[in-house]
């Protein structure tokens, strides 16, 4: 027992030494979060990983505070990020699953309050899932969530993430950028930076993917925490509040879970958390007490002085003196297999070593001797009545916002379900009830990985091996999300089985309520098939649906443009061309009108107008080639085949000298 109180004492002392030693506090610090997406605590090297990735986040907990127990509040990246700045748990912000839900404006979030308090704001994310139309961008001035890959890019073939390194230039560039009128250490800031590298599909770049082959997911963590060097390099310590967080974990294959969202073992919900104050203070901290990331909040909130608000977490500050205070209870939520299939909801609460989730069949894990979660140890009421009362007492808090979900956008939809999202599930779902009667997660969750494989398979365009996971997943599980069966009409539309992904769109619209895009599929499938008046019939109703796509314009366009309807053509590319004006697509197809009206000296012009945004396009230099030869000016056609016939390309090389010889 001597020992065991000399140890407590060394760790006070040790606590309150380097708080005499450090710098007064400002009154009104800069604070900087960085949150690194799907990052499992056990992969830092700070927390006993032996992989060496991790030496920028090492550094940063021999300066500052490491939480060795974070827990999250969901598996999902804009629930738990909600739950970060707002400090309450998903049931109470309606923020359950990625894709449909919005963050309410009831919902109090910490840069609304840094706004309010004179702080320049600014956050910058790196994946689709965080854009500024979830909510989560409300208080921040500055939200960077454009990525550069993205630029003139076809509106269905974005970008859903980007890598760490533009996202830190981003943030380094308005990190040093100064307010009107004003340096740029005039005005106090609070920043977000958010690096989702580890998320799957595992590809870390060079020279991490040579050193972590076979080990991917460290090189992506390690790769990440280069990023995190940058950034932390341009931070000024003396007057800034560090806060490094995961959203969530990685199962990588524990409990037959391959990636997150489905489950709430450790691998998913315990993170990494550490804080830096301003001058160092509490340096080479470890705090053994039990947090949750809804601590957060209020724990930056009164570190700047800024009033309390309504929270589920607790402000960590006493903790940072008593780092081995009694565990706070953790609440964790995993809703995502309720939304997509109807499955059971799970709930899970972590106290004192031991973890109960609540499930149609309930578990209890005793953590310190069972780490991996593999004995469960539920034998009825009794032995989880000290687990069960904080988790109903907590579960009965009023919520601040309903849930919120809508329809979602449905190029939204296919780029979540690029990064392995599904989005578009059932327009009601029941996350309040958890019984025998519903499926229980555990079950089934051979037919989850299925569903990731697929939507990975499709997301590396391995169409082939999507139609061959689809197919089998469809027929052992018929009632499977519309979401899945589009991508399974997508995957057959560009395999050439056009007959199915026919049946499979048709399907969907029986089933679910129709999107413009399955309008849009079909159209494409039909007029691949050869039959434009099916075609075209559908692409007027994508369009119907959504006047803004662009691409179902076109292509209306092109219908039109094949059954000789020319007027209506036009007008499709002239709807095009009003959303952008610098749609070479769109300006090639007036161009075709033109031609087919034998007016070649306006489609020479049009084409021209082409090739001054996209001065290289093969195809339109062809087309341009057609006019000059039909102009009669054979001679122009000629120096142009002859210019594409130097292409590298050597199909376009090809094509070009066959139509030289023709000239001759």
């Amino acid at each position: 027992m001597r020992r065991r109180r000399s140890l407590g004492l060394l760790l006070l002392l040790a606590a309150a030494a380097a708080c005499r030693q450090a710098a007064p506090a400002p009154s009104r610090p800069n604070v900087l979060v960085v949150t690194i997406d799907t990052i499992r605590a056990d992969h830092v090297g700070a927390y006993g990983s032996a992989s060496g990735a991790t030496p920028s986040i090492d550094a940063l907990a021999r300066e500052g505070i490491l939480f060795e127990q974070a827990i999250a509040a969901a598996p999902l990246t804009l629930p738990s990020h909600t739950a970060i700045f707002s400090g309450l748990l998903p049931f109470r912000t309606g923020v359950r699953v990625n894709g449909t839900d919005r963050v309410a404006e009831s919902v109090p979030l910490l840069a609304e309050a840094f706004f309010d308090r004179g702080y320049r704001t600014g956050a910058f994310v790196s994946s689709l899932v965080l854009r500024q139309g979830t909510g989560i961008g409300r208080g921040f001035d500055t939200y960077d969530d454009r990525f550069a890959a993205n630029a003139g890019r076809d509106p269905r073939d974005l970008a859903p993430e980007r890598r760490g390194e533009e996202t830190i230039g981003r943030a380094l560039a308005w990190l040093s950028s100064a307010p009107s009128g004003k340096s740029a250490s005039a005005v106090p800031y609070f920043a977000w930076v958010h690096l989702y590298d580890p998320h799957a599909p595992y590809e870390p770049p060079a020279p991490y993917a040579a050193r972590f082959q076979g080990r991917e997911y460290d090189g992506e963590i390690a790769y990440a925490d280069t990023c995190l060097a940058r950034l932390l390099a341009a931070v000024d310590g003396k007057t800034t509040l560090v806060v490094l967080a995961g959203d969530h974990g990685e199962s990588l294959g524990e409990h037959g879970e391959e990636t997150h969202g489905v489950f709430l073992y450790d691998s998913t919900i315990r993170v990494p958390l550490l804080l830096r104050l301003p001058g160092q203070s509490f340096s080479g901290v470890r705090v053994a007490t039990q947090v949750r990331l809804t601590d957060l909040a209020p724990t930056i909130r009164a570190a700047a002085g800024l009033p309390a608000v309504e929270s589920d977490g607790e402000d960590l500050s006493a903790l940072f003196r008593a780092p081995r205070s009694p565990d706070r209870p953790a609440l964790s939520e995993a809703d995502y297999s309720a939304f997509v299939l109807g499955w059971s909801p799970l709930r899970s609460l972590r106290l004192s070593g031991r973890k109960y989730i609540d499930a149609p069949r309930r578990e209890l894990y005793e953590l310190r001797g069972d780490p991996g979660e593999r004995d469960n140890r539920y034998s009825g009421a009794d032995g989880v009545r000290d687990l069960a009362r904080p988790l109903v007492q907590t579960l009965a808090r009023k919520p601040l916002a309903e849930a919120t979900s809508s329809a979602v956008d449905p190029e939204v939809a296919r780029r979540l379900a690029s990064l392995g999202y599904i989005s578009g599930g059932a327009a009601v779902v029941d996350y309040g009830r958890i019984d025998p009667s519903r499926v229980d997660p555990k079950e089934h969750i051979a037919v989850w990985s299925v569903i990731e494989s697929g939507l990975i398979a499709r997301q590396k365009k391995n169409y082939e091996a999507a139609v061959t996971i689809f197919e089998r997943l469809t027929a052992s599980y018929p009632t499977i999300n519309p979401v899945i069966l589009r991508d399974y009409a997508q995957a057959c539309r560009f395999t050439g089985r056009l007959d199915r992904s026919i049946a499979l769109y048709e399907k969907v619209l029986k089933t679910a309520t129709p999107e413009p895009d399955d309008f849009f599929g079909l159209g494409v499938a039909w007029h691949l098939k050869g039959d434009e008046s099916k075609a075209t019939g559908h692409f007027e109703r994508a369009v119907a649906m959504n006047p803004g796509d662009l691409a179902s314009w076109i292509d209306l366009g092109n219908g039109r443009l094949a059954l000789g309807d020319l007027g209506a053509a036009e007008q499709a590319f002239l709807k095009a061309a009003g959303l952008d004006a610098k749609s070479v697509d769109a300006i090639s197809g007036l161009a075709s009108v033109a031609f087919e009206k034998k007016d070649y000296r306006s489609a020479a012009e049009i084409l021209r107008r082409a090739l001054a945004l996209a001065p290289e396009d093969p195809q339109t230099l062809f087309n341009l080639a057609i006019v000059e030869k039909r102009s009669g000016r054979a001679d122009a056609a000629g120096q142009i085949y002859a210019g594409l016939a130097r292409s590298a390309d050597p199909a376009v090389a090809a094509r070009a000298r066959k139509e030289l010889q023709g000239l001759r």
